[in-house]
This record gives C-alpha cells, sequence and structure tokens, in this order.
C-alpha cells in the first residue's frame, strides 16, 4: 500500500508529493528498485481520473538503470495519461535505443 507524505514503502530514498497536480516524483534507490517504485507510482495516481496527474518534476538522474525498468514506468505513465513539466534523466547510462520508451510517451502527448 502507498504510504503518504511522499514515502515509498522499499524505497527509502525515493519520494512522491504533492499529486495530483504539481507533484514532485523522485527515484534514488538502485535500478532494481525501479519496478517497485513505479507499482507504488501507479497505486498513488489511481485514486484520481485518467489524465488528470500532472507532475511538476519526474527526476530519475543519477540511477543506472536498464532499458525494460524505464519502460515499465513510460509505459505507466503513458497508460494513465499523466504529464510532466520537467523530466531529468540524465546520468542514467541509457544507450540511445534506451530513450525510446521515452519518445512514444512523449509522441502520445498533444500540445
Amino acid at each position: 500500500m502507498f504510504a503518504p507524505q511522499g514515502s515509498v514503502p522499499g524505497c527509502p530514498r525515493s519520494s512522491i508529493v504533492g499529486l495530483p497536480r504539481g507533484a514532485q516524483v523522485l527515484f534514488r534507490d538502485e535500478p532494481g528498485q525501479l519496478y517497485e517504485f513505479t507499482n507504488h507510482l501507479r497505486e498513488a495516481i489511481a485514486a484520481f481520473p485518467v489524465g488528470s496527474v500532472l507532475l511538476e518534476n519526474l527526476d530519475l538522474s543519477n540511477v543506472w538503470m536498464d532499458t525494460p525498468a524505464f519502460g515499465y514506468l513510460m509505459d505507466l505513465l503513458k497508460e494513465k495519461q499523466v504529464s510532466s513539466k520537467r523530466v531529468k534523466a540524465f546520468r542514467c547510462g541509457f544507450p540511445d535505443e534506451g530513450l525510446r520508451p521515452m519518445g512514444a510517451l512523449f509522441g502520445g502527448l498533444y500540445a
């Protein structure tokens, strides 16, 4: 179950704060925990209608992660039509192919 006040069970260095509008979503745990973090994010945004969640900041920086885990997170954002003002994903170790999930997400957004 999702814990309030930004804490994410099993991901002590990560947080989800301020849903549904202007949220700060920060992932700073081990790369293998991104699936667990994404599942907690899914549970947290389930309380809101599809398309109503706006993230002020999605920060994944400085966590070396694999393409499937990143794709899992991007698929959730696309499925729930979550928008974000900023996505920080630098120093994550992605090859060019690893950014395809983000491209697919942005390709489905409308201005």
